[in-house]
């Protein structure tokens, strides 16, 4: 699998694409301050490290690609080499850990899941590729290693199952970022996940589906037509 991520990574950095200036603006609501500790696992090329670097915090870059690691480490980036299913680091070591493009190539990410918020105390942001066209071009044209897609509700319950106060945000470019803040954290431009669990937890996951249909069909209504809200407000 390695020698697969390293033909991925050979002579490919993806550099600053409008997808990520899109969740450097996500990035931008994490109130983390200067020193803080970070982790990106699976850091591809380093794009998004790099943005951490640049708010003074203390940002790691984990890779098991040699390729990855090397473009990383270009970007003056601290790297580590290892697999997301065993972190090399103790409970609660970072104040933020987040993954791109990672957890949707394993047939179980509750494991990697586990792991990244063992070693989290503070925020987990996970971003998500949709199952969209583009999405399914881009596959295509970078050949990327074999993904196991599912949908935003199951990508959201997923994390619900590790942390209740969650919160996600649907990108254009085919994305879901899902945001998992300590108790009393606060990031804006975000919607909270109410997704309930326990008993009556089909019930729930139907209605959690009804509710989050819905908020994109306003949503998407809205952008159509800007002015429908004042009009019915008026």
């Amino acid at each position: 699998m390695s020698t697969q991520w390293d033909r991925v990574w050979d002579g490919r950095d993806i550099g600053v694409t409008p997808a990520r200036r899109m969740i450097f603006k996500i990035f931008d609501t994490i109130p983390l301050s200067s020193g803080a500790k970070v982790l990106d696992v699976g850091c591809g090329s380093g794009t998004l490290a790099t943005y951490w670097e640049k708010r003074g915090c203390d940002i790691t870059g984990l890779d098991f690609s040699d390729r990855a690691l090397e473009l990383t480490s270009k970007k003056s980036i601290k790297v580590i080499k290892g697999v997301a299913t065993w972190l090399p680091f103790h409970k609660d070591t970072f104040d933020l850990v987040y993954s791109d493009g990672l957890l949707e190539h394993f047939i179980d990410p509750k494991p990697i899941l586990r792991e990244i918020f063992r070693v989290s105390k503070g925020y987990v942001i996970s971003i998500l590729p949709r199952n969209t066209l583009y999405n399914f071009i881009h596959n295509i044209v970078f050949r990327v290693p074999k993904e196991y897609k599912r949908s935003d509700i199951e990508w959201l319950w997923l994390h619900q199952e590790l942390n209740w106060q969650v919160k996600y945000k649907v990108l254009i470019f085919g994305l879901l970022v899902v945001v998992c803040q300590p108790p009393m954290a606060k990031a804006s431009g975000l919607a909270p996940a109410l997704i309930p669990s326990g008993e009556g937890e089909t019930i729930g996951k139907l209605t959690f589906a009804l509710s989050l249909i819905f908020r994109e069909a306003v949503r998407s209504a809205l952008e159509t037509n800007p002015q429908t809200l004042q009009e019915n407000r008026d």
